[in-house]
């Protein structure tokens, strides 16, 4: 095989791996190369060894004793006819050896021909797989969002059957008190009722009571009032009495007159009127006792009067009282009457209503049995969708490393497409500088176990504790970095501890989010963490490098 041929070969299999890196032809070059470097070796010593061979009969043929150079003419050109026999031999096998190298010559062409369309159609393979990666690539970032915003949707309508499952135990719970309250509201409203029944009848007894009552004031009523009457009468005969001592008392004064004249005429007639003197003087006397008795009579029958007076306005205040009490104990009876009429209205009222509490005791308990089944299907429903929730965060979290691997092959980032770290160290993130590759690369560690945990669908807690690490590792970091950079003629060290501040205060703002239940940890803040930090250090940091001692580089002020 000719030289230029295998370079010709060669390069075309060069430009084939190298420029348009076919999947799975990456072989073909050293086995190529390989394989050249064998069959020239072949040839070389088939040539060196024919040439040796050509040489040592040719030496052979004319060495000094030879046949080739002692003996007659024929013999000589005999023993040198034989001999080119044999190197027409030696030649015919080389021409053969050679036919077959051509023959391998055209089967490699033959086979490169079939390489080149086999190449054509892998790259053609190979553009069509890019373009269903990238499709794919679209497909998982948009089924990964949906799927994303589902989970949200999912867990605010988890945290809604949540607390519908704590609403419907408090109103199970206090549908458990109504019913108790129903329960002894039905019993005091029964025991209710029949205190009314007892006060229904206690209310006849009392207005059979207020009846008698009623008859014994109208009796008492007419007996004052026939009181009254004879009060009258016994101050009209007291008035007339009076008038019987004034008869009297004028009976004595004449008689105390004439007794006094018939002593004036018995003292006139001297001893013959002695006796009617003694007469005279009796009668005086008997005139004056009796006027002394008779105004004695006349003072006590004055006081009886005024007593009997008295009395007759006693008895009349006590008639009018008592006509006035009997008006009111007939107001008295009619409102017995009214206060029964409602005492037994009231106690059939409270009957009907015992027996519709009664009713809606029974309603509440079955009510709260419907409540029971209720909570029971509500705490069975919270628990299907903790798991449903658990299966969606699995599923998200295989989108996600499906889109990140999909994402890998497109860019092709095969060493990422493999890992499963979310961000894998490359030495194209290393500056060089001991201390800050160290911090970085802990950085990196920090986002990766923050991916695992989300992978793992860790609890909020647990994803906000990493963040919170990978917050104040990273204004660490930064503080030994513009310590760092600060102590040099940096130029864009204002610039730079600016792009700091600013990631920090993002990371304070995503924690807070986080923290308030308002974000989570998906796949976009990973990806922007991870955008940031590769970019940062790939872009960012290599501009104070220039500026560095050369013991910066090597020096790791450990942290």
């Amino acid at each position: 095989m000719g030289i230029i041929l295998q370079l010709f070969i060669l390069c075309s299999l060069c430009g084939m791996v190298f420029m348009e890196k076919p999947q799975g032809l990456q072989w073909l070059l050293p086995a190529f190369a390989a394989a050249c470097a064998v069959a020239d070796a072949l040839l070389w010593l088939k040539r060196r060894a024919g040439d040796k061979k050509l040489r040592e009969q040719s030496d052979a043929l004319f060495a000094e004793g030879a046949p080739a150079r002692e003996g007659d003419v024929a013999e000589r050109a005999e023993y040198c006819f034989s001999h080119l026999h044999d190197a027409e031999q030696v030649v015919a096998e080389d021409a053969e050896a050679i036919k077959d190298m051509r023959a391998m010559a055209e089967e490699f062409k033959t086979r490169l021909a079939s390489v080149e369309e086999e190449k054509k159609k892998l790259h053609n393979k190979s553009e069509r797989g890019a373009m269903v990666l990238h499709k794919a690539h679209t497909v998982c970032s948009n089924l990964s969002t949906e799927v994303r915003d589902l989970a949200s949707l999912v867990v605010e309508v988890s945290k809604g059957v949540e607390s519908q499952r704590a609403s419907l135990t408090d109103t199970s719970r206090a549908m458990e008190e109504v019913s108790q309250a129903a329960f002894e509201s039905s019993t005091r409203v029964q025991e209710l009722s029949e205190s009314a029944q007892r006060s229904s009848a206690s209310a006849a007894t009392g207005e059979r009571e207020v009846e008698g009552a009623l008859s014994s004031i109208e009796k008492l009523k007419d007996i004052i009032v026939q009181l009254k009457t004879a009060m009258a009468g016994l101050g009209e005969k007291a008035s007339n009495i009076g008038h019987v001592m004034a008869v009297i008392n004028e009976v004595a004064d004449q008689t105390n007159l004439l007794a006094l004249n018939a002593a004036i005429e018995a003292a006139r007639a001297g001893d013959a009127g002695r006796g009617f003197a003694v007469v005279a003087d009796e009668v005086r006397k008997l005139a004056e006792k009796t006027m002394g008795a008779t105004k004695e009579v006349e003072e006590a029958v004055h006081a009886i009067q005024a007593e009997t007076q008295i009395n007759v306005q006693t008895v009349d205040r006590a008639a009018r009282l008592s006509v006035d009490g009997a008006e009111q104990a007939a107001r008295a009876g009619a409102f017995m009457r009214d206060i029964l009429h409602a005492m037994n209205e009231t106690a059939d009222h409270l009957q009907t209503i015992a027996k519709s509490v009664k009713e809606q005791s029974e309603q509440s308990v079955g009510t709260s049995g419907t409540m029971g089944e209720i909570r029971h299907i509500s705490e069975q429903t919270a628990a299907s969708m903790e798991t449903f929730i658990a299966a969606l965060l699995s599923f998200q979290s295989g989108m996600e490393g499906l889109d990140m691997t999909i994402n890998a092959l497109v860019t092709g980032d095969y060493e990422q497409a493999t890992s499963d770290k979310f961000v894998q160290w490359t030495p194209k993130l290393d500056l060089h500088v001991a201390m800050v590759d160290r911090q970085h690369r802990l950085l990196v560690d920090y986002i990766n176990e923050l991916y695992t945990a989300m992978a793992h669908n860790r609890t909020s807690e647990d994803l906000q504790a990493i963040l919170r690490k990978l917050r104040d590792y990273t204004a660490t970091h930064f503080a030994d970095e513009e310590k760092l950079f600060t102590a040099t003629a940096y130029l864009g060290a204002a610039e730079h501890m600016k792009i700091h501040r600013k990631f920090v205060a993002k990371l304070d703002e995503v924690e807070e989010q986080l923290k308030s239940g308002t974000a989570t940890v998906s796949m976009d803040l990973l990806t922007f963490l991870k955008d940031w930090l590769v970019q940062h250090i790939m872009g960012t940091d290599p501009t104070y490098l220039p500026y560095l001692k050369k013991e910066d580089f090597e020096q790791d002020h450990g942290r």
